[in-house]
């Protein structure tokens, strides 16, 4: 089990979930056409985003590409024998604590 990878891509999924559905996508569209497919949610975002907000979202994609499959088939909830390969949790911590000060204001302009 992998928790805090759990919660990292949770965090990303509701991210990328949160503009999508800002950007006008219903829930029942995020839920149905999208689950939890972190790649799928980011290149819908890159494919709406403006320029500055694709450069954020682009920069997670090694991160993404990594998690995406383990996380769909929820191997970061249950415990799995086998070996797989993981991104380090401090270095995707370290990416979104590093893109929070430059997504808050795209997010909420008068903040």
């Amino acid at each position: 089990m992998h928790p805090t990878l759990l919660l990292i891509c949770s965090g990303i999924e509701a991210g990328f979930k949160s503009y999508l559905n800002h950007d006008g996508l219903t829930l029942d569209e995020l839920r149905n056409d999208y689950g939890h497919d972190l790649q799928k949610l980011q290149a819908e975002v890159l494919r709406r985003s403006t320029p500055a907000i694709a450069k954020i979202a682009e920069e997670v994609t090694a991160g993404i590409n990594l998690v995406n499959d383990h996380y769909m088939n929820k191997r970061f909830n249950y415990r799995e024998i086998g070996s797989a390969t993981y991104p380090k949790p401090g270095l995707m911590c370290r990416w979104i604590g590093t893109h929070l000060a430059e997504i808050k204001p795209l997010v909420l302009p008068d903040a």
